[in-house]
C-alpha cells in the first residue's frame, strides 16, 4: 500500500512513516457506474483515490446542463478542492464507464500529518496548484472553442486516461460512443453525430467494429489547438 500512495503526485516525496500512517486510514468504497461518488454543493470531507475504474469530475448549470470538467484514472485524485477551503463541493464526481473502486482519506487524518510533516504541504500545494491552472485552461476552452476542437479535447484525454495503445492508434473502451460522448460535452447528440463524421473524414477518428479508434493522437492534437489544415 506505501508503495502505491508514493506513486500518487499528491504524496510523493513522503516518507515512509507517513505513507504508512496514511494506509493505515484509507477506507475503500465501490460505486456502480453512473454513481456518484459526491455531489455538487455537498459537504467536502475528504479526498477519493482512484484505485479502479474512471471518474469524471462534473458541474450542473442553473438550466440543468452537465458539464465534463475532468476524466481522472487509476491514480488520480478527486475532491482535493476539500482539502483547501472547507467549502461545499464546488463539482459532482461519478463512476464513468464502469464500476469504480476508491480509497477514501478523511480531511483532519491529512491534516494531522501535515501538522506533523508541514514541509509535505508543499508538494501538495504545488499539485494543487497544477490542478487550479489545469480548471482554468478547461473554462478557457469551454469560452472559446469550437465543438470540434472540444471533441477533440475530450477523446485525448479518454486515450490518455484508458486508452489502449496499439502502435500508433489508440482502441478507445467499449463504454465510449457517440451517446456518452455527447453527455460528457453536454451537447446534443446529432452535434456530435455531425463533428464526429468530421474527424472520419479527416482520418482522426475510426471504427473497429462498435468500438472507436483514434489512428494518430497527433492528427487530435492539432485539431485540438487549431492547428488542422
Amino acid at each position: 500500500m506505501q508503495h502505491r500512495l508514493a506513486e500518487v503526485p499528491l504524496f510523493q516525496g513522503l516518507d515512509l512513516p507517513a505513507l504508512d500512517y496514511l494506509s493505515q486510514r484509507l477506507h475503500g468504497r465501490q460505486y456502480r457506474s453512473g454513481e456518484d461518488l459526491f455531489g455538487q454543493g455537498d459537504q467536502g470531507d475528504g479526498l477519493y483515490l482512484i484505485d479502479q475504474g474512471v471518474v469524471r469530475v462534473y458541474r450542473v448549470t442553473p438550466a440543468g446542463k452537465e458539464i465534463t470538467l475532468a476524466l481522472r484514472g487509476v491514480g488520480e485524485f478527486v475532491g482535493d478542492m476539500s482539502l483547501i477551503d472547507g467549502l461545499p463541493r464546488s463539482a459532482s464526481a461519478c463512476a464513468q464507464g464502469g464500476d469504480c473502486q476508491c480509497s477514501f482519506l478523511h480531511k483532519e487524518d491529512l491534516h494531522q500529518l501535515l501538522r506533523q510533516q508541514p514541509e509535505a504541504a508543499l508538494t501538495m500545494l504545488k499539485v494543487l496548484s497544477r490542478r487550479l491552472r489545469e480548471a482554468g485552461d478547461n473554462l478557457e476552452e469551454l469560452a472559446f472553442s469550437t465543438i470540434q476542437q472540444r471533441l477533440a479535447s475530450l477523446l485525448l484525454r479518454l486515450c490518455r486516461v484508458e486508452g489502449q495503445k496499439e502502435g500508433q492508434e489508440t482502441l478507445l473502451p467499449g463504454w465510449v460512443s457517440y451517446q456518452s460522448l455527447s453527455t460528457m460535452l453536454g451537447t446534443a447528440r446529432e452535434c456530435v453525430n455531425r463533428v464526429a463524421v468530421s474527424l472520419v473524414e479527416c482520418g482522426a477518428l475510426t471504427r473497429r467494429g462498435r468500438r472507436l479508434v483514434v489512428p494518430n493522437v497527433e492528427i487530435l492534437e492539432a485539431i485540438h489547438l487549431g492547428q488542422a489544415g
